[in-house]
This record gives structure tokens, sequence and C-alpha cells, in this order.
């Protein structure tokens, strides 16, 4: 369906739990740094309900879960979802709170294009 008033209007629809846990599946097993690791996924609950059908918040959790952990093998599971991304936020949360100064954009990198730029 395409809109008469906005015809380059691409609606993101939020990825499937199957195809969240297929995208996690693969990246554990290609990806250079995860496939290093001995990752074992016990749960994905929370996982799923945290990236809330966004793949790259998905990863994101991920590596923060897998980087936080220092036991071999990795366990992932809901409580260990938890508790770091909670530890995550409150270091962030933390941080903010005590900075005076507004925080600095860093630039994205793209070919040919600026998309932040500071003043």
């Amino acid at each position: 369906m395409t809109c008469r008033r906005w015809p380059n209007v691409c609606v993101r629809k939020p990825f499937t739990s199957d195809e969240l846990l297929a995208l996690l599946e693969r990246a554990r097993l290609q990806d250079p740094y995860l496939a290093q690791k001995n990752i074992v996924v016990q749960e994905t609950e929370a996982l799923l309900y945290l990236a809330g059908g966004d793949a790259r918040k998905l990863l994101n959790i991920l590596d923060l879960v897998v980087q936080s952990e220092t036991s071999d093998p990795v366990v992932i599971n809901n409580a260990k979802v938890k508790e770091y991304t909670q530890e995550k936020i409150a270091l962030y949360d933390k941080a903010t709170a005590r900075s005076t100064s507004t925080p600095t954009i860093m630039p994205a990198i793209l070919p040919n294009r600026n998309i932040c730029r500071r003043s």
C-alpha cells in the first residue's frame, strides 16, 4: 500500500520472535567475536522482551551480556539479561546525572554524508 501524500515513507515492522531467534543463533555462530565464545542460551524471554522486535537491540543486549559475563561457558538466561541491562542503565543514568554539559553527539559515519554536525 502506498500513500499519495508520503510516497517515500518506509514503515518498519518489528521482527517476529522466530526471526529474532534465528538472528540470535546466526550471530552466535557467525560473528567473529561471539563465535570464539562458548555461549549457551538457556532462556530467551527477557532478550525478546527487551528487544521489542528490534534486531539491533537484540544484538546489543547479547553483546552486553557476553562481555559482562566472565564464566565459561557464557550462560544466557532471563536473570542475567535483566541484571546486566539494569546495571548498564544505572551506570548511564549516574553518568548523565552528574554531567552538567550537553552530551556530545558523535557524527554517524556514512559514505559521503554527515548525518550529525557539531555546532
